[in-house]
């Protein structure tokens, strides 16, 4: 029930997001919080449960990352550690063993922009990052990727461009995903 597309290049990531939420008796609404938010300087667009939506948008302070710390040891050691803490404390993680990651599920996904670099976690708290920049996620998601990289967002000279791509591709995954809905929303980050 969700479009998320997100890109990034060497100084910059863009992220995207319809707004349409459904609930499980196939009801629509349209949010006043957009599906992505920036929480402490790290934007976050959500997928899945609208309660992990909600405390990732309001329920903590996401930690950042030291000034020269490599991101992919602050996700591992730092980010996805704490992001658990909460999920375990607001009651929204599946694991029947409070002492063990093993098994540890959330319902849904996230895609994050760190100081301009995506990051994607999945519902086990593992996470990856994309050789090509490019993550997508949602029901509309297949539509939205495939219209924006038609429409050359892997040749876009700036951010700028890159959302413009976005969120016509966006509107696309709309028009062919019932479970997708405008408003649509774009959010730039600079590598700092």
């Amino acid at each position: 029930m969700t479009t998320l597309v997100a890109y990034q290049k060497k100084d910059w990531a863009v992220l995207g997001c319809d707004s349409r939420s459904a609930g499980d008796d196939g009801k629509y609404i349209i949010p006043k919080t957009a599906k992505i938010v920036d929480n402490n300087g790290i934007l976050v667009g959500v997928y899945g449960s609208e309660r992990v939506a909600n405390i990732v948008h309001y329920g903590f302070k996401f930690p950042k990352p030291r000034k020269g710390q490599n991101l992919y040891e602050f996700m591992s050691a730092t980010f996805i550690p704490k992001l658990r803490e909460e999920f375990v404390r607001h009651g929204v993680d599946f694991t029947k063993d409070e002492e063990s990651i093993k098994g540890s599920q959330f319902d849904g996904g996230l895609i994050l922009a760190i100081k301009g670099q995506l990051f994607a976690v999945a519902s086990d708290y593992s996470w990856e990052t994309s050789e090509r920049g490019l993550f997508y996620l949602g029901t509309g998601g297949d539509y939205a990727v495939a219209s924006a990289v038609t429409a050359g967002l892997e040749k876009s000279k700036d951010a700028g461009e890159a959302a413009k791509i976005i969120k016509k591709a966006i509107g696309v995954a709309i028009d062919f995903d019932n479970n997708s809905g405008d408003p649509i929303h774009t959010f730039i980050q600079s590598a700092i």
